[in-house]
């Protein structure tokens, strides 16, 4: 099994080679809001099956939170629940706005 935590220069290399990802945030609604990864989008209990099934047809499943934490903890959950190839972004948004891509704004 992989391990559970990508970097920000491995999902940068992930970037440029244009693998497959799908990019789930756990953040709360409102910090998504406020900030988000291009391409990404909110992971609810309503689209948590969906995100399941949509993870089969990807290289990797990017889970992102504002500092780590609530990603790695969703990281974990999703491995539990059959998405073994779920990492969470370390450092979470902050760090890749400070990082990679500062027009995604920090808060």
């Amino acid at each position: 099994m992989k391990k559970s935590e990508i970097t920000i220069d491995e999902f940068a290399l992930l970037k440029e080679r244009n693998a497959k990802i799908l990019i789930v945030d756990v953040r709360e609604e409102w910090e998504y809001e406020v900030a988000h990864l291009p391409q990404s989008f909110l992971l609810t209990e309503k689209n948590f099956e969906q995100t399941v099934a949509n993870s089969k047809n990807v290289e990797c499943v990017i889970v992102v939170c504002h500092h780590g934490l609530r990603s790695m903890n969703a990281t974990l959950y999703l491995r539990e629940n059959g998405v073994g190839n779920a990492r969470s972004l370390k450092g979470g948004i902050d760090a890749y706005s400070a990082k990679l891509d500062n027009s995604v704004p920090r808060y």
